[in-house]
């Protein structure tokens, strides 16, 4: 089981990107501000329920969002905004389906692949609820403009939805847990001298701490202990 392909919406600098992950190892290489960055965080903000930012939001959110409060949207013509994740897992039938099996949406035997979907979307109920509230608030606050109160309360119309979707049929779906997508899939970042998480992930430790610690805990290991260990692992 494996996951053969991600794709990416409207995440900072990642408009609409489609990742072909290789069979054993694949590197993520690229000039500074290119999306490297972006492309981690995004996994991180989704797998591991990281709060997002405004500024996570890419310009074609943005903008259209400030133009759909100027100019009010009728329903039939509302299309969600949303940043949106995809991994597409391959699995075989000689894999231990035991932990996604509930997730197989897909009654066709000839299609392996189980499809977890993460969006941070404004609903249309959501929309008609910030366009009110945002007109209440420049009576009260005319200095303002829509993106710094979009910067402090997307939280509040903005909503996390996780799902496992049909193969060809994103209308087909049942939302997952997180209990559900931890039995599938676990993502941690180790960072380097530059934090490749920002400040969602201050608190992880570092790659030269990691390795130092491990060098000297190395260092510390008694070659008694060693020959012990070694010799009860021989009795067993």
């Amino acid at each position: 089981m494996k996951i053969k392909r991600i794709k990416i919406n409207n995440f900072r600098l990642l408009k609409d990107v489609v990742i072909d992950l290789e069979e054993s190892l694949s590197l993520v290489i690229g000039r500074n501000n290119c999306g490297k960055t972006s492309f981690l965080s995004v996994l991180n903000k989704f797998l591991n329920n990281k709060t997002f930012s405004f500024e996570d939001f890419n310009l074609d959110i943005q903008n259209p969002l400030k133009k759909a409060i100027c100019n009010e949207i009728a329903q039939q013509d509302y299309k969600e905004f949303k940043i949106s994740l995809q991994l597409e897992i391959e699995y075989q039938e000689n894999d231990n389906l035991e932990n996604i099996s509930k997730l197989i949406l897909d009654l066709d035997e000839t299609i392996k692949v189980l499809i977890l979907a993460f969006e941070y979307t404004l609903t249309y109920e959501s929309y008609k609820k910030l366009l009110s509230d945002y007109k209440e608030y420049r009576t009260k606050d005319t200095n303002r403009d829509f993106f710094y109160f979009l910067r402090k309360n997307h939280n509040h119309y903005f909503k996390l939805h996780k799902k496992s979707i049909e193969v060809g049929n994103e209308f087909n779906f049942i939302h997952i847990k997180d209990e559900e997508i931890e039995k599938v899939i676990n993502f941690q970042i180790i960072d380097a001298k530059r934090g490749v998480a920002n400040s969602d992930n201050a608190a992880s430790k570092t790659l030269s701490q990691l390795s130092s610690k491990y060098h000297g805990s190395r260092n510390n290991v008694v070659i008694k202990d060693i020959t012990d260990l070694q010799k009860k692992l021989l009795d067993m």
